[in-house]
């Protein structure tokens, strides 16, 4: 019984033993173990080490046995964290399937749906959180629909997934669901949404680099520069600057900071030279500074490597680059790319609708102009675009309608008061035009709207105040063509000759077939008296086109400068005939004619040009000269001043009222006359030489020498006109010298070659007449509008007899009209002379229709014959007769 219960008590202290063995194995060995395993496991994780954490975990769970719930579900829960953390999603799933409800939170719920997603349950993914946002923690709550959101997007249910990111707060959005809500807003077309989104963001500082970047380019594509330049500037990631510099940069050109854009397109090209972004950029900077060359270029070669987002909008601002350089078919196939790539693009339409508009297909640009604005309403630029669409139709109340709504949005901009001025032009409201633009700010002024207002001013007639506004263009634009030929009109208009010429010349660099500008290089030729050169520039239009009016007429200029005056007439017509309201063609062939002593013909060319222009000051003074032609002497004189009247300081037409003086008898004034025409114009070489013959007819000899030398001096020898002035000028030099000093009243003149002297009034002229052999020249004082005058001729070596001579020699043998009066012997220097009286019948216009009386003197001294003709008005032969007897009874000869 001892030994009995001594063995039961061993056996008890056995039981007691191996329980408690058991025990300490259960309760503190294993769980040691199993610890050790789970922060093996842990650490594992956290140094992602993902596979020895999934190994560890599996060593945790094999220690203690399964029915040991709390322990596996813990070990279970870590293994499924880390498989979905080494994407091991399905076997994350398992795991996550075998957890009580007790140890399923947000994070078991959010990776457990991500794992469904992951292996294409999308359905049970969103089911997932569905089921766990409702009774869920309202923190849980924005967790679920974050997540959820952003499966939605992600499955491209935009829609839903703004519907969950708008139900979480601001304050509480992760950079996530703020980056992906401005994203879903931008592709979704709502504009106005992003950027209120991104607003809200800036106001609460969250404004990210991907959500700035999103809201610049949105801002760009609608148009408002100044703001995207300012969300730009908010993106403070330098890695990547090469993805919105380059939209910074075409913000910044496209609100008018060209230097701003110079200097951040520098940085971008020295850190990224060979961005496809960067060189489309340097492409559109390139445009807008008129390298449209180079800017193709670039962005030619930006096509090549660009991204998918970004190429629509490269083809854009390369068609745009396009179209400015007039190249409207490659433009053309750019903006169809555009919309073939992209059928919704806002910049294909406005860039199609302006190509249109170019190539005069209005209709085809007004749809364009509306599918834009179906796309982004109210863009000030489209209006604009689409408001000069209905000018150019006509349609001017549908064109203010479209300049109000762009003004509605941005306020009264250049380019807005640019077209609501060529609205009120088309509209006959000059004033009204002219206004519109005053109105405008000087800061805010484009060179365009310069230019315009440039244009108006000299349409209103205040050419100095055209030149200003058309300078002020051409400070902002050098390349404007169009304002540079304005201006030269505007200068032409205000009689600066020679800055309109500048002008011209540099306009024609760029448009050197030019109709326009020649006419106005003609013009202003013309104007500032270099004929010649007009008639250059003639030739070259009239090689463009011959139906340029005002090139036939500065040819029929030059050819009247030069006495060609039947050429003259020729080239007149045919200005004439192309344009019959050129007043000044009708003046310069009035003066051809009056020339030809065509008298008729002349008034009536200087009737019409009179009658096209009654300000005509050159027509007025044709008709004085015809009425002087006609001596008809106090009408033309009264003409002439009315001519002056109209035209005080045109030298032209001062001289040539001199000449009517002049040839009137009445010297003083000729002279006055022709000492304001020096003053006027002191390069007119011919302005001294009728001073000159004035101050000969007033007997100052030594002074119009004097002024005789002046006008070889000034004279340019290379032409034809030249060398005739010097020719003149030095044969009235050679007369004057040859005058002999007065002595008693009479002059004394010898003729050294032919061996005599004649004594002759000093009150007459005496000089050589270049169309005789050696002849003398005797011409009395103007007396009744005519000169009474005695020419002396010696012709050597004549073998006849005196009769003969006299029969020889008679003004009936070339004359018919002559009446022989009388014959009578008479003496020259005491030798025996024949002396015959006639008197001419007929009319000759050279004579004016004066009946004129001639004494004809044969002498034949030692061999030599003496013929005398000394002509008179047929009414005066009595005061003459013996003044003429005197003077050949003068005659001296030499032995």
């Amino acid at each position: 019984m001892q030994k009995l219960s001594s063995r039961f008590m061993l056996l008890i202290g056995t039981v007691v033993v191996v329980v408690g063995f058991l025990g300490a194995t259960l309760f503190y060995v294993l769980p040691q173990q199993e610890q050790n395993h789970i922060v093996t496991a842990e650490a594992a994780q956290a140094a992602g080490d993902y596979p020895s954490a999934i190994d560890a975990y599996n060593r945790a769970l094999a220690v203690r046995p399964a029915f040991v719930r709390r322990s596996v579900d813990l070990a279970l829960r870590g293994r499924g964290i880390a498989h979905f953390q080494d994407q091991n999603f399905q076997a994350a799933l398992d795991d996550f399937a075998q957890l009580p409800p007790e140890l399923i939170d947000s994070e078991i719920i959010i990776q457990r749906a991500e794992s469904l997603w992951a292996v294409q349950e999308r359905e049970a993914a969103v089911a997932e959180l569905t089921d766990a946002i409702e009774g869920a923690t309202p923190e849980d709550s924005l967790l679920f629909l974050e997540k959820r959101g952003l499966f939605y997007r992600n499955s491209g249910q935009y829609a839903a997934a703004l519907t969950d990111f708008e139900a979480i707060p601001l304050k509480s959005s992760s950079q996530a669901v703020d980056e992906s809500r401005q994203a879903l807003l931008v592709t979704q077309g709502q504009t106005a949404e992003a950027l209120a989104h991104a607003a809200d963001l800036f106001e609460l500082d969250k404004l990210s680099t991907p959500v700035a970047l999103s809201q610049g380019r949105l801002l760009y594509h609608n148009q408002r520069f100044d703001e995207a330049v300012a969300a730009f500037e908010l993106v403070d990631d330098p890695s990547q600057y090469a993805d919105y510099g380059p939209y910074l940069v075409l913000s910044l050109l496209s609100s008018g900071r060209a230097d701003d854009a110079q200097e951040q397109l520098g940085l971008l090209q020295n850190n990224f030279p060979e961005h496809p972004l960067v060189l489309a950029a340097a492409g559109r900077s390139a445009a807008v500074e008129g390298d449209l060359v180079r800017a193709i270029q670039l962005l030619n070669q930006a096509e090549v490597n660009i991204s998918e987002l970004d190429y629509p909008h490269m083809l854009y601002l390369r068609g745009r680059s396009h179209l400015e350089a007039g190249q409207t078919a490659a433009a053309l196939s750019d903006a169809e790319t555009v919309l073939a790539l992209e059928p919704d693009n806002f910049w294909g339409f406005w860039l199609r609708g302006d190509i249109n508009y170019t190539r005069q297909a209005y209709p085809q640009a007004s749809f364009d102009f509306e599918q834009a604005l179906s796309r982004q309403a109210d863009t000030p630029a489209v209006l604009l675009s689409q408001g000069r669409n209905y000018l150019a139709e006509g349609e001017l109340g549908a064109a203010a309608a479209a300049v109000s709504q762009a003004v509605a949005v941005i306020g009264p901009t250049a380019p807005a008061s640019v077209l609501n001025a060529q609205i009120a032009v088309a509209q006959g409201d000059l004033d009204s035009a002219i206004s519109t633009l005053t109105a405008v700010p000087a800061e805010q002024q484009t060179a365009q709207s310069f230019a315009l207002w440039g244009e108006l001013l000299l349409e209103a007639g205040d050419d100095e105040a055209a030149v200003t506004q058309l300078t002020a263009a051409l400070s902002l634009d050098p390349a404007q063509a169009a304002a540079r030929q304005t201006r030269a009109a505007a200068y032409i208009a205000g009689d600066q000759y020679d800055a309109a010429l500048e002008d011209i010349l540099l306009a024609l660099q760029d448009t050197p077939e030019s109709i326009l500008l020649y006419q106005f290089r003609i013009q202003a030729h013309l104007a500032l008296g270099d004929v010649a050169a007009a008639a250059r520039t003639a030739e070259q239009v009239l090689r463009l086109d011959n139906s340029v009016a005002i090139a036939h007429y500065a040819v029929g200029q030059q050819q009247l400068d030069q006495e060609n005056y039947f050429d003259a007439v020729i080239a007149l017509s045919d200005a004439i005939e192309l344009d019959d309201t050129l007043a000044e063609a009708y003046v310069a062939r009035a003066e051809s004619y009056y020339w030809q002593r065509e008298n008729d013909r002349a008034q009536a060319d200087a009737n019409r040009a009179v009658s096209i222009d009654e300000n005509l000051a050159g027509g007025y003074m044709v008709q004085a000269l015809v009425e002087a032609d006609r001596q008809a002497w106090n009408d033309a004189l009264d003409l002439a001043d009315q001519a002056l009247d109209l035209d005080p300081d045109n030298d032209s037409l001062v001289a040539q009222r001199g000449e009517i003086y002049l040839i009137s008898g009445t010297f003083n004034r000729a002279l006055d006359d022709f000492n304001r025409a020096i003053e006027l114009n002191p390069e007119r070489s011919e302005w001294y030489l009728l001073k000159a013959a004035a101050l000969e007819e007033l007997q100052r000899f030594d002074e119009a020498l004097e002024i005789l030398g002046e006008a070889i001096a000034l004279t340019p020898r290379d032409t034809v006109r030249g060398l005739s002035v010097v020719e003149i000028g030095e044969s009235l030099q050679a007369d004057i010298e040859r005058i002999p000093p007065a002595v008693d009243g009479f002059r004394t003149w010898e003729d050294l070659y032919h061996r005599f002297a004649i004594s002759y009034p000093a009150d007459w002229r005496q000089f050589v007449d270049p169309g005789f052999e050696s002849p003398i020249f005797l011409q009395g004082p103007l007396d009744k509008d005519y000169r009474a005058n005695l020419i002396v001729v010696v012709i050597e070596d004549v073998n006849l007899s005196l009769s003969q001579v006299a029969r020889a020699f008679d003004p009936p043998g070339t004359l018919p009209d002559f009446e022989l009066v009388d014959t009578r012997s008479t003496s020259v220097g005491g030798r025996s002379a024949i002396r015959k009286s006639f008197r001419w019948t007929a009319s000759d216009e050279r004579l004016r229709d004066i009946p004129v009386a001639v004494i004809q003197y044969y002498a034949l001294i030692n061999g030599r014959v003496f013929l005398l003709t000394a002509t008179m008005r047929a009414e005066d032969v009595e005061k003459y007769e013996p003044i003429f007897d005197g003077m050949v009874d003068s005659i001296s000869l030499a032995q």
